[in-house]
């Protein structure tokens, strides 16, 4: 057994019995007459017996047997079965089974060195990784000697399997395979190579939910490497190269180190490779990467590629999805404009910059899921975009986006659900038409924009709408719109630091599905509403200047965090406190004469002074990973 390894061999051997063939201990003998009768003996046999002239004895309560250099047969006569033995070799059959679990060697196997010679004169590995005893080549070198195949190849088909097996035993120990989380009878010795895999049960597949999980082939040629989430630690070797008809490579949430190396660019039937979340994958983005033209799938989110794309990058026409956010990459995106298979685009999280004008899009029609947030990208948000009949995502906050365009024409068949342009410098005048007749739209954020003018009506037009963050804006000052009343999926609702005045809408208690309610930082007025909304686990009322008692309905609600310091409410929070298992509550509890009597405050502050008590100034906002 190798590292790590432990190997169970068995093998039953059948050949005909040769000169000085002697049984194993404890095995069972079978001879086969050539009139079809089997005498049948089982063998004590003691290998420090007396052996002389080749011959041995053997004595039990039957017969008296003899084992010599010539096989013998018991039979009616000794001398007339010797004679036809002689004369009739074709006829007669003598097969010996020995069925002990021992792995019986064969007439020749190659040894190390024979295969190293191999090896370097096909170029599959350097001389120095073959020299180092400690490589993962050289310890794929000593599996090899192992397995099936054990002598140097002769037929194309032959070097076509033997280094298959050798790539992926040299993967296998390059990326710390004994230490994997699980083994999926990848490089089990006793197997073929296309049988290292399991099927496992993966969620969401359209198969039902079973996937090839280790190395699995179609027609024979090794085709799939699937080992998400294993464990998987070191780099990707140059052997990989060595699969020449490998279509899918998935090594996501692993422990990938290095670059990619430059023999990955011979994988020409590539389809998709995944190495998403492989944490240390680092380097420019290779420049072969633009050759390999089957690929439809590109994963290298959260790693530590750096540099711009690579300029033939676009040349990966038929790619329908690409992930490398939340890596240090730069420069602009116009090697998007030529991919017009995209579908799915994923760059949030880098340092790209320029601007992103209409002809960059005008012939991605694919177009399904669009995330450039967290970068440096400028100048206004194309309007063609919006008229993407089939885009679904559109994430562009936290960038330097200075203006949203507004619709003149109807958007019509749109399926826009998500958009998210918070944390942009954008100084609308007024709230932009455009998203009125985003009819399909579930999420929606503006927060920490400049956008001016009245906090529309209209949206509460948009009935899909489950998050809604309009906080930290310049609206002009007004109450919460009755129109939101219509908004009865909300989950998340944030209008803090809007100018808000008036009171707190009553109509909020019918929002069964309500989570989060922000209403900090404005000047709202009169009570909390005596009625909360059944799944209310956030709400934030603090910094107002709201008045009233305690109610009596916050008592036995689903509350976590309760903010409502810097009001006049009086009351005491003691039996919410005693029926609620809070995260933070925060009250008027202190000072000279506090307003509140709460012992399970974790936040108690002065309404008569401006000292600061309540540094938690956070925004309410949903940025999910796609």
């Amino acid at each position: 057994p190798l590292e790590g390894e432990s190997r169970m061999m068995t093998t039953v051997e059948i050949r005909p019995v040769q000169a000085g063939d002697l049984p194993l201990d404890g095995s069972s003998l079978e001879i086969i007459l050539s009139s079809g009768e089997v005498s049948q003996s089982s063998c004590n046999w003691n290998n420090k017996a007396n052996i002389e002239d080749g011959s041995s004895r053997h004595n039990d309560s039957d017969a008296e047997r003899s084992f010599s250099s010539i096989p013998m047969i018991v039979g009616r006569s000794l001398i007339f079965w010797s004679l036809v033995i002689g004369i009739f070799t074709s006829v007669a059959v003598f097969t010996i089974i020995y069925t002990t679990q021992v792995y019986k060697e064969p007439d020749y196997r190659a040894t190390i060195q024979e295969f190293k010679g191999w090896v370097l004169s096909n170029n599959y590995s350097s001389s120095q990784d073959m020299s180092d005893t400690s490589s993962p080549q050289f310890k794929a070198l000593q599996f090899m000697t192992l397995g099936p195949q054990y002598d140097i190849p002769t037929t194309t088909e032959q070097a076509d399997k033997w280094k298959e097996r050798y790539a992926l035993s040299v993967f296998y120990y390059a990326t710390n395979g004994p230490k994997w989380k699980d083994q999926f009878e990848f490089h089990e010795s006793t197997l073929p190579t296309c049988g290292w895999f399991q099927l496992r049960t993966v969620s969401g597949n359209d198969d039902g939910g079973l996937t090839e999980f280790g190395a699995s082939c179609s027609s024979d040629k090794v085709d799939a490497v699937r080992l998400a989430n294993q464990g998987l630690k070191g780099t990707i070797p140059t052997e990989i190269a060595l699969l020449e008809n490998l279509r899918i490579l998935e090594l996501q949430h692993n422990q990938i180190r290095g670059t990619l190396p430059s023999e990955m660019q011979h994988l020409t039937n590539l389809r998709a490779f995944d190495c998403i979340s492989c944490k240390r994958l680092s380097g420019s983005l290779p420049s072969w990467i633009g050759k390999l033209t089957m690929m439809k799938s590109l994963g290298l989110t959260k790693n530590k590629f750096e540099g711009s794309f690579p300029s033939n990058f676009g040349a990966l026409t038929g790619l329908l999805n690409l992930a490398i956010d939340n890596n240090l990459l730069t420069g602009d995106l116009s090697v998007l404009k030529s991919m017009r298979s995209l579908r799915n685009v994923y760059l949030e999280g880098n340092n790209f910059t320029g601007t992103v004008g209409e002809t960059l899009f005008e012939n991605l029609n694919d177009l399904e899921t669009l995330d450039l947030s967290d970068n440096n990208i400028r100048g206004g948000v194309p309007i063609n975009l919006f008229y993407n009949t089939k885009l679904k995502i559109l994430d562009l906050h936290d960038n330097l986006f200075n203006e949203f365009p507004d619709a003149i024409m109807e958007i019509k068949d749109t399926n826009l659900e998500f958009l998210a342009i918070h944390g942009n410098p954008i100084e609308n005048d007024f709230f932009p038409g455009t998203v009125k007749f985003l009819s399909n739209l579930a999420h929606l954020d503006i927060t920490s924009t400049k956008i001016r003018g009245e906090m529309p009506d209209f949206l509460g037009d948009l009935t899909k709408l489950t998050y809604l963050f309009l906080a930290d804006t310049s609206f002009d000052q007004g109450p919460i719109p009755e129109s939101y009343k219509k908004l009865t999926n909300l989950r998340d609702f944030s209008v803090k630091d809007s100018a808000r005045n008036g009171t707190i809408p009553s109509w909020f208690s019918t929002f069964s599905n309500l989570i989060l309610l922000d209403l900090d930082a404005n000047e709202l007025t009169g009570p909390l509403p005596e009625v909360l909304p059944e799944n209310l686990n956030f709400l934030l009322v603090n910094r107002n200047s709201l008045t009233g008692t305690i109610p009596s309905g916050l008592i036995n609600s689903a509350l976590q965090i309760l903010w409502m310091d810097h009001n006049n409410i009086t009351g005491d929070l003691d039996p919410l406190c005693a029926s609620v298992n809070f995260q933070s509550v925060s009250s008027d509890c202190n000072g000279t004469f506090p307003l509140v009597v709460c012992d399970c405050c974790d936040i108690c502050c002065d309404a008569s002074s401006d000292a600061l008590c309540h540094d938690r100034d956070r925004l309410a906002q949903y940025d999910p990973e796609w």
